[in-house]
């Protein structure tokens, strides 16, 4: 089963969505229309050479102060969108699910669930 991720921009303008693979949705908020569907860049500064975008979306976390939306990605790699021309930009690696951005964009609360085994 792929988990459905879904963010307003923080305009409120757009609805992204995401099922679990690399792809996000655009949808336009007031009329529920189709926008457009992006990917992230195949090859990105400060993620290790040989590596490329390709992983599965795992968060996105929209930040309404900085106009961001923050994207996480396979094992942690952290991205900020910017919406009004839909770039990114790496932000370094977080390992827990991004649950909060703080208003700055400087922050970003995680949790991370572990199984206990007896």
């Amino acid at each position: 089963t792929r988990n459905q991720l879904v963010a307003f921009t923080p305009d409120a303008k757009h609805l992204l969505t995401c099922d679990g693979g690399f792809r996000i949705q655009v949808w336009d908020a007031a009329t529920g229309k189709w926008v457009r569907s992006f990917t992230g860049p195949e090859k990105v500064d400060g993620i290790p050479k040989g590596e490329t975008f390709r992983y599965d979306v795992s968060d996105l976390v929209a930040c309404h102060e900085a106009g961001m939306v923050f994207v996480r990605v396979g094992s942690g790699y952290c991205f900020r969108i910017d919406p009004a021309d839909w770039s990114w930009a790496f932000a370094g690696q977080v390992f827990g699910d991004i649950t909060a951005v703080s208003g700055d964009a400087r922050f970003v609360a995680t949790h991370e669930n572990y199984d206990a085994l007896y």
